[in-house]
């Protein structure tokens, strides 16, 4: 009876042991890096502007907007304890309109994007994003299109050529300037 008692004990400890290392270990590993954009370009004109976002593993936003407004004030940061990037911004439109919105990504290939209180499952529901401020309420309007690889010295061309060739959005190019 007593070699039962040790080897259950003697388990015991064993099992102990292993999940005490478990721990120790899982602890004292690296934390993934939060994936960030590798192309950020924001461009503001009278009466509108764009921000465009890409990342490493390939998610790509658009941000249009319709509307003067005076700054783009971002931040990038990460969520409680969930290994996340939010990129956020605050819009402040010159018509007293503020639109806010940010975009959480655990992986840079997909990721979810809240603007002004709406959320879109990137790139899924959503790759651009156009808020028309009329000093009411912004009016959000998501479409889902397939953007080119935008490229960091070249993202504003490429832009503007993606542009002009969609017919709802092809005001913008013009707007921008970008064909320039």
């Amino acid at each position: 009876m007593r070699n039962h008692w040790k080897i259950i004990i003697g388990v015991l400890l064993f099992a102990c042991s292993g999940v005490m290392l478990f721990l120790v270990w899982q602890r004292n590993q690296a934390k993934q890096p939060i994936p960030l954009p590798v192309v950020a370009q924001s461009t503001i004109v009278e009466g509108a502007g764009y921000s465009l976002y890409r990342w490493e593993a390939g998610l790509q936003l658009v941000v249009l907007y319709d509307g003067a407004y005076t700054t783009n004030a971002c931040t990038i940061g990460s969520v409680d304890t969930v290994s996340s990037t939010v990129y956020g911004c605050r819009i402040p439109f010159h018509n007293g309109t503020i639109t806010t919105w940010s975009v959480q990504t655990t992986d840079g290939k997909t990721g979810i994007l809240s603007v002004d209180g709406r959320t879109y499952q990137l790139p899924r529901e959503a790759g651009v994003i156009r808020v028309q401020a009329d000093g009411g309420e912004n009016r959000i309007t998501a479409f889902q299109r397939n953007l080119p690889m935008f490229q960091h010295d070249t993202a504003d061309r490429q832009l503007y050529q993606w542009l002009v060739q969609d017919p709802e959005l092809s005001v913008f190019a013009t707007q921008f300037g970008l064909g320039n």
